[in-house]
């Protein structure tokens, strides 16, 4: 990916594809001990094909998919960190570009792969917003308020 000079909009969270463990815990699309495999959509059109692993000796999730007629296939390693209470583990994508630990994967600005929101900023200079952070002073309170309908 290319960083573009001027670039006049600035993407959130919500405008892009992500991947969120929170949600393939849910779901059951990552269970320890099962290979599942499966699609995710946004509402963007956009959709992958997955394959999750999870065992004592191997943690992944496998994202094949297209882009521009071009196949992208690779390992996204998972984390698996002890809880700080003692009971049982916590789980964490591990950014395919920069290692770091992350509970949610971001294909933003044109870029084909998922990635550390914070990537984002540290390599190309751009950043990923909430929407709270792009709202205008005057109107955050209304923002939020029509958020929650």
């Amino acid at each position: 990916m290319r960083k573009i000079r001027g670039c006049f909009y600035a993407e959130t969270v919500r405008g892009s594809c992500k991947i969120d463990m929170r949600f393939m815990l849910r779901n059951g699309f990552i269970k320890r001990g099962y290979k599942i495999d499966g699609f995710l959509e946004w509402t963007n059109s956009d959709s992958i094909y997955f394959v999750s692993y999870f065992s004592d000796n191997e943690k992944y999730l496998r994202l094949i998919y297209l882009v521009n007629g071009q196949q992208y296939d690779y390992e996204i390693p998972i984390d698996e960190v002890p809880s700080n209470l003692g009971k049982g583990s916590i789980l964490y994508f591990l950014c395919p570009d920069s290692g770091w630990r992350s509970k949610v994967l971001f294909k933003a600005y044109g870029e084909h792969r998922f990635l550390n929101r914070r990537f984002y900023e540290s390599k190309y200079g751009l950043r990923i917003y909430y929407p709270t952070q792009k709202a205008n002073k005057r109107w955050y309170y209304n923002d939020k308020y029509h958020a929650l309908k």
